[in-house]
């Protein structure tokens, strides 16, 4: 998520005046960082707005060039002046070294506390987080209603608005089925190769730079030869929303392909679906109740997701599928498979049924029952659940049996809802920065707030992580000293299972 300058400084209330810079206002603000030291730079990250009053600074124009020019090499986007505390405004002296260095310059006024800056950057961040999650639901209902609709050719017109650029949908020989412009088949000789590789290799996806065009490839159906073939064809590289997208109506233009047996044409309508639900591109939960024949209509649902030789996850796909769709549906997602059954099958002993081959190496995690609306967060849990599975050695792992305390008697989905608004300014500035302030957090409050101990399990230095919780604390605009504060942040993170081992260094 990135925030532009200009952004920050136009929030209702802050009173920023623009003095130095106003060319450069487009930069993205990471995070706002307060210092009175004249050299702050070994605590700073880059694409920080500096504030400070000033206190320390020096007063003639060498020393003040100094200044600048370290916060400059620093990759600080700008530096705000606290007027009313040191000078009633920013020193002139100050100006002119600003103006020498091409760094934005921004007086922040009397009554703006420092506090106040920090914390409307988080909301802005949380505000927009919240405005791009709609987007993509909308975008996802787009795709939907245009399948109702349109069918496949409504769905590839609307994909094609939706990434600017043109799209193809192919069948199972590589023959065009249905195209957005006629200029998208202009492509189809220099793809022959790839098309090719897709529809018989069972490459699930690829994507290629042609002629100045970035193209994205998406293989149709789960069996061994693709029994279709979508292309993208852009004119940059698409973005994280515009994959997501793809998958979507690679998911939705699934069910256009059921040509075969009865057997194979529930087995890819039940992976389409499964693909459509786990990327929460799915329709509404009365649509879903009609596609899935009436499972997701009844009560509460678990999430298995599976792991294993390729081969037994098809054989155990096939066995749950043989359950009856009124209580499991099951499909491969590249190369996992994931089920949905009803609350009432007992996973140690059907799945084992189901895989036809004792259990195999196939390992399970399965999620908690949920409501078919929550469906989504389930996905998670699985796989959490998966994951211990394997580190383990288990045939099954239950994401109940992985909770205690608190997290075994919360609402699940208020308790994620929680956590991720609660820990959204920290993803967003992750996102930006590469800084795993999760995994920080998590540590340092396992070893109770001490960091000498925490730094040396991250293998950083404990001025490095001082560093990164006092940006937690501005982020989150919270005081990691009180109790209430890091329990709230310790339940977020356990939540969201951030205590994975992602480590991501490089500020050493």
């Amino acid at each position: 998520m990135v925030v532009a300058l200009a952004t920050l400084l136009g929030h209702p209330g802050l009173q920023l005046k623009v003095l130095v810079g106003q060319d450069a206002l487009d930069r993205p603000v990471h995070s706002v960082a307060v210092s009175e030291l004249v050299d702050p730079t070994k605590y700073l990250m880059g694409g920080e707005l500096v504030l400070t009053t000033g206190m320390w600074l020096p007063s003639d124009l060498s020393s003040l060039e100094e200044y600048v020019d370290r916060l400059v090499a620093a990759e600080v986007v700008a530096l705000g002046f606290g007027a009313g505390v040191v000078a009633d405004a920013t020193p002139e002296p100050l100006v002119a070294a600003a103006v020498r260095a091409g760094l934005t310059l921004v007086e922040v006024a009397e009554g703006t506390p420092f506090v106040a800056v920090i914390r409307a950057l988080s909301e802005i961040l949380v505000a927009e987080e919240r405005s791009e999650l709609l987007h993509v639901h909308r975008a996802h209902q787009d795709l939907s209603r245009a399948a109702r609709g349109g069918g496949p050719r409504g769905v590839v017109q609307t994909l094609a608005t939706q990434v600017a650029g043109d799209v193809l949908l192919l069948d199972g020989g590589g023959r065009v089925r249905e195209w957005s412009s006629e200029e998208a088949t202009e492509l189809l000789p220099a793809l022959a190769a790839e098309i090719n590789r897709i529809r018989t290799a069972g490459q699930a996806a690829t994507s290629i730079v042609e002629d100045e065009r970035h193209v994205a490839l998406q293989a149709l159906g789960n069996g061994r030869a693709a029994r279709g073939v979508l292309v993208v064809s852009t004119g940059a590289a698409m973005t994280k929303l515009q994959r997501d997208l793809m998958a979507g109506a690679a998911a939705l233009l699934s069910f256009g392909f059921d040509q075969e047996s009865p057997t194979a044409q529930r087995r890819l309508r039940q992976a389409a679906l499964i693909r459509l639900v786990r990327t929460g591109a799915a329709p509404a939960p009365d649509e879903l109740a009609v596609l899935s024949e009436g499972l997701l209509a009844g009560g509460p649902l678990v999430v298995v997701a599976a792991r294993g030789p390729k081969e037994q996850l098809v054989a155990w796909c096939e066995g749950l599928q043989d359950l009856g769709e009124e209580r499991a549906l099951a499909g491969l997602i590249g190369e996992e498979a994931y089920a949905l059954v009803a609350a009432d099958v007992d996973i140690d002993v059907d799945t084992d049924i189901a895989a036809g081959v004792g259990g195999g190496e196939v390992v399970l995690g399965a999620s908690r029952p949920v409501d078919p609306q929550r469906l989504r967060t389930a996905f998670d849990d699985a796989e959490r659940a998966c994951d211990i599975a394997v580190e383990r050695g288990a045939r099954v792992v239950h994401y109940a049996d992985l909770t205690s305390g608190a997290l075994s008697v919360a609402d699940p989905w208020a308790a994620r809802s929680f956590a991720d608004q609660f820990l959204a300014p920290l993803d967003a500035y992750s996102a930006e920065s590469g800084i795993d302030l999760r995994g920080s957090l998590m540590t340092w409050l396992g070893h109770h707030g001490h960091f000498d101990p925490a730094a040396q399990e991250l293998g950083l230095h404990r001025h490095t992580l001082r560093q990164r919780i006092n940006r937690a604390a501005q982020l989150l605009d919270r005081d990691l000293e009180d109790v209430e504060t890091r329990f709230d942040l310790w339940f977020a993170l356990r939540v969201t299972r951030a205590s994975r081992n992602t480590r991501v260094t490089g500020d050493h």
